[in-house]
Order: C-alpha cells, then structure tokens, then sequence
C-alpha cells in the first residue's frame, strides 16, 4: 500500500503538523525553482529576440545609409550637368 505523501498528500500518521509544515517548505522550494526556471528561460527567449532584432536593425541602417549615399550622388550629379550646362549657354 502506497503512503499518503506519496498519493500527494501530507503524511499525517504521526506529527502531522511537523509534515504539514515541511510539506509546505518543499513546495515553497519548489515554487522557488520552478520561477527561476521560468525567469531564465525568459531570459533566454529575451537574448535570442535581441539577436534576431540586431541584424534588422543593422539592415535598415545599412538601407538608409545606402540610399542617403545614393541621393547624395545623384545631387551632386545635377549640380555637375547643371554646371556643364551653365558654361555651354
């Protein structure tokens, strides 16, 4: 016959409030456990979305400095055809 602690029940065939109270510590600990598994596996999920997020947002910048380059050329372009321009009137 299986104990009653084992069933998930506090043993209370002698000191029962002796194993109440210890019963009640273990789960205390094992609540403790349980939220710092949770807390790192948080963090964990935390840092993998900071490293996925990194390279888009170094992409963007890259996009961004790629086209400011692009425009740049592009007036500095105008400003020489408007210049040749200029001189051939």
């Amino acid at each position: 016959m299986e104990s009653s602690r084992k069933r998930g029940r506090p043993d209370t065939s002698y000191g029962g409030e002796m194993n109440e109270e210890e019963t009640e510590k273990n789960k205390a600990a094992e609540i403790a456990k349980l939220a710092q598994s949770i807390r790192k596996a948080t963090e964990s999920v935390a840092n993998l979305f900071k490293a996925l997020e990194r390279p888009s947002v170094k992409l963007t910048i890259e996009i961004e400095n790629f086209y400011r380059e692009a425009c740049e050329k592009q007036v500095s372009y105008a400003v020489t055809n408007c210049a040749r321009g200029s001189y051939t009137r």
